[in-house]
């Protein structure tokens, strides 16, 4: 059965040291991930999709993956873009989502050995109930690989019994290439496959997709192909997908084609939008076999319980504060979801903050004196770049379902958020003191569910 897996939460921030063996600005993309299963578990077992891209002296890096709150799972996608030198990927990231009172930090590590990144991302995070707080740490280590984007050049084969292929897509994602990955099962006659999708739609954001293709049979000559049809019920939306996912195994990899259409509905199916990623091919290399002696990948580290806290890693994170003078101002328009039709205005000292970000986002949630509700937004720069003061980001998408490829916004209510959001924002103000906590930040705003929904619009002021 195939899954998506939502709400999605945007890991920020971190730093990447260094990215191995890749010299020069038109060094080719990684692809691949962890997929540990061909049929999906019954407990908790994480997979993950990564992709490293090169870009002159600097290199790029994104990943998703999922975490265990309680009895709910969520999604976790982490990015950075950061200085290129040297053989080992050093990254550490955190993420506070607007809506879902969710916090999660992670630190990944790796090298590069000729066409191959292995590596292991740690990722744990904490979710607010109420008065409750729920560890999201649950199998907090997970080896990955990944392969250089270059397509298999073989001659067809039986697939390899037990065996990963890690690659790529033709779908970009953030500016990078969507992750493949296959595991065939023990036998080697059947294939299971953890892929990305991001499709255009014809009105609003684009329609993303992290789909699982069960075990499917492979052919005698190395031929499999997998058809679905399934829905999806979000808070604000219903969306119906079908998807393909085909190929062939070769020597050395495999390749084809994928396709996922989606149609958006709201709460009483009325056709919102079409979308339809179009008939895209993909392709992924055999994963390399450890040398004697090391772990496989996705094996657990020595000594690791999935249990364990995230290691101390340097950098840290960019400290949050709760002092300040600071006031927020908020219209909702009738039918607007988020802020449903009201007007709010909160200030110091009598409401609390804590508020925090980097030069690439800022962010704050506010607490109501009296009843507690929260209020929160995320407001966050291009990949790669820094939001600027006095600058205007258009066309924005919720950064709840994906990471976007341009600016990104999210925000939320008294647990009320929305995955399909769009908006533009403007940064009057934005400061941070030299231990790189949040001096001063001043944002405006619009947000919408989607681009047809009333709008919320606000103001938000912070000095310390």
């Amino acid at each position: 059965m195939a899954h998506r897996i939502v709400p999605a939460i945007v890991a920020l921030g971190g730093l990447l040291a260094s990215v191995p063996g890749i010299a020069h600005a038109q060094s080719p993309a990684y692809g691949g991930g962890l997929l540990p299963y061909t049929v999906v578990p019954r407990g908790f077992n994480p997979s993950v999709g990564i992709a490293l891209q090169p870009r002159g002296d600097r290199v790029a890096l994104r990943f998703d993956t999922t975490l265990l709150c309680g009895r709910r799972t969520f999604e976790v996608v982490g990015r950075t873009l950061a200085a290129f030198d040297g053989s080992a990927v050093s990254a550490r990231g955190e993420s506070r989502v607007p809506g879902l009172r969710l916090r999660s930090a992670w630190v990944l590590s790796g090298v590069v050995s000729g066409q191959t990144v292995t590596g292991e991302l740690r990722i744990a995070g904490v979710r607010r109930r109420g008065g409750r707080r729920i560890p999201c740490t649950r199998h907090s280590t997970r080896r990955f690989q990944a392969r250089v984007g270059a397509p298999p050049a073989g001659a067809p084969a039986a697939a390899r019994p037990a065996a990963a292929y890690l690659g790529m897509s033709e779908i970009g994602i953030g500016g990078m290439p969507a992750p493949v990955v296959l595991r065939t099962s023990r036998d080697g006659r059947k294939v299971a496959a953890r892929w990305n999708a991001l499709a255009r739609c014809g009105r609003g954001p684009r329609e993303r997709l992290v789909n699982f293709t069960p075990a499917t049979r492979v052919g005698a000559v190395g031929g499999f192909l997998r058809r679905e049809r399934f829905t999806v019920r979000y808070s604000d939306a219903v969306v119906r997908y079908r998807v393909r996912f085909g190929g062939r195994f070769l020597a050395d990899g495999a390749s084809g084609r994928l396709r996922m259409r989606a149609v958006v509905m709201d709460r009483r199916r009325r056709v919102l939008t079409r979308c339809d990623t179009g008939t895209r091919g993909w392709h992924a290399l055999a994963e390399e076999t450890a040398a004697p002696g090391a772990p496989p990948a996705g094996s657990p580290s020595p000594g690791a319980d999935g249990q364990s806290p995230l290691p101390p890693a340097s950098p840290d994170p960019p400290p949050r504060v709760s002092d300040g003078v600071w006031t927020l101002h908020m219209d909702s328009e009738p039918g607007d979801y988020i802020g449903q039709g009201q007007t709010y205005d909160f200030s110091s000292p009598g409401d609390r903050i804590t508020a925090g970000g980097a030069p690439d986002h800022l962010d704050f949630a506010v607490s109501a004196s009296g009843n507690g509700s929260e209020y929160s937004a995320g407001f966050f720069a291009p990949p790669g770049q820094a939001l600027q003061a006095g600058a205007t980001y258009t066309d924005t998408t919720d950064t709840t379902s994906a990471t976007p490829p341009g600016a990104g916004i999210a925000m939320g209510a008294e647990s009320r958020g929305c995955n399909t959001g769009v908006g533009s924002f403007t940064v009057d103000e934005i400061a941070f003191a030299p231990d790189r906590t949040l001096r001063a930040a001043a944002v405006r705003w619009t947000f919408r569910c989607h681009r047809d929904a009333p709008a919320i619009r606000g103001s938000w002021s912070f000095h310390r």
